[in-house]
């Protein structure tokens, strides 16, 4: 069973210079094709103080239980990502400084706030890394348009049907030029 609660808390209200953590979760994912798929993440990094910024460097390898865009197989995706970001300790914001929307630095109040949560934004890393169309393997043949059958691991059943009889004329056509 998978755990979608936090539980990725960084201690930033301790650090004095450089401190390692590691985290280890599973979680679900939405897939655009299957609905979740189960993520086994290892999170381990390292966070240190510069001044009243905390500078936060994090490495995440995950494995996905994915099903194939092609032959609808499942399968484990391994994946390696990174995350970085930047907190900002001090007594709340000034009304008159201007800081850009940046997703990487984060402003907090530190007598209020002590842990940071990391999770949403390990989670927001997988899901970037995860790809559209997910294959078992590069050269994954898919399944068969006429019988359904896997084509990595079995021979197509309909190989004698000559599709659509409509187009006999046209396929005659062909066969008269290469004999020519």
């Amino acid at each position: 069973m998978t755990d979608d609660s936090t539980g990725m808390e960084l201690d930033i209200s301790s650090i004095r210079e450089r401190k390692p953590f590691s985290f280890q979760k599973v979680f679900n994912v939405n897939v655009e094709r299957s609905g979740t798929a189960d993520c086994d993440v290892s999170v381990t990094g390292h966070v240190h103080r510069m001044g009243s910024r905390i500078i936060m460097h994090a490495d995440v390898s995950c494995t996905v239980r994915m099903e194939c865009g092609r032959c609808l197989a499942r399968f484990d995706l391994p994946l390696e990502t990174g995350l970085d970001m930047v907190f900002h300790m001090g007594q709340g914001m000034r009304a008159d400084v201007e800081v850009e929307d940046d997703d990487d630095f984060v402003f907090i109040d530190s007598a209020a706030e002590k842990q940071y949560d990391i999770f949403p934004r390990v989670r927001e890393a997988v899901i970037l890394e995860l790809p559209i169309q997910p294959r078992c393997r590069e050269d994954c043949k898919g399944l068969c348009s006429g019988c359904g059958a896997n084509l990595n691991e079995e021979e197509c059943k309909c190989k004698g049907d000559k599709g659509d009889p409509r187009w006999a004329p046209l396929m005659n056509l062909i066969d008269k030029k290469k004999n020519d």
